[in-house]
């Protein structure tokens, strides 16, 4: 069994959500029409934006997506 380029990169992006949930990142952005705004990337944004990247990539599927979500498939 070989392991294609999709799991390595849904491999790639866990770790580095993980380091991102342990240690969270503050990000200080200035926008026009706003200001400047902080951005934090912790526990409740890694995750989310980790996922967006994976469908984007198209790692994941909507159906896996969905399935996470309603937690159908699951198993303890």
């Amino acid at each position: 069994m070989t392991i294609d380029a999709p799991s390595w990169a849904t491999l790639a992006l866990f770790f580095i959500s993980t380091v991102f949930v342990i240690h969270p990142v503050s990000l200080h952005v200035r926008i026009p029409v706003i200001g400047r705004t902080t951005i934090t990337i912790g526990l409740m944004t890694s995750p989310l934006i980790c996922i967006a990247i994976l469908w984007a990539a198209q790692c994941l599927g909507a159906t896996q997506i969905r399935n996470g979500i309603v937690g159908t498939g699951m198993g303890p």
